[in-house]
């Protein structure tokens, strides 16, 4: 359930360091398989959660519900991408800032792989063409597929994650997502 793993010196300077990476990855993978078994099927107590804590879970179960290729978040301090990747979704995570340091600061993060978004987009809909373009010329995602995308509305306003939008790539925000394929 961990983000990073990082070998102490001890593990790290013996005198079989590639065979001491090989056993960390593998106990590594053993662990995280086991606690994604337990994800397999969720369910949330509504104690004590904030409208983001919510929002983060539900994109993970809904993401997941219909397929989708990712999860597209605009995130501002890279909590919104963190909070969601606690939930382990079986898709990647793909984070946008305008802020370089939460960029970099998300590179350990679970399942999240961070981008810089400059300058700040000017709404929703801007946000979402800069996304599924930056995506799709990297070849992440494909016309059609569909997507979660979660923010906070404003953009500009740091701490209000409060949108949530399953979404087909290539369609206008206007119209609702047709059916997981």
């Amino acid at each position: 359930g961990t983000d990073a793993v990082m070998l102490s010196a001890e593990t790290s300077i013996g005198k079989y360091p590639l065979e001491a990476v090989r056993m960390m990855a593998r106990a590594a993978r053993a662990a995280e398989d086991a606690l994604l078994e337990t994800h397999r099927d969720r369910t949330f107590a509504a104690a004590d959660r904030t409208f983001a804590d919510a929002l983060g879970a539900a994109a993970a179960v809904a993401a997941e519900s219909i397929g989708a290729r990712c999860i597209l978040v605009f995130t501002a301090s890279g909590y919104s991408a963190a909070l969601i990747a606690q939930y382990r979704p079986r898709m990647p995570i793909h984070a946008f800032s305008g802020c370089a340091a939460v960029v970099a600061h998300l590179a350990v993060v679970w399942g999240v792989e961070a981008r810089l978004l400059q300058p700040m987009p000017s709404g929703i809909e801007d946000l979402v063409h800069r996304c599924e373009r930056a995506l799709l010329e990297s070849k992440q995602l494909a016309p059609g597929d569909p997507i979660a995308i979660v923010a906070g509305v404003p953009l500009e306003e740091q701490g209000n994650t409060n949108f949530l939008k399953l979404h087909r790539v290539g369609e206008g925000l206007g119209r609702g997502a047709a059916p997981a394929r």
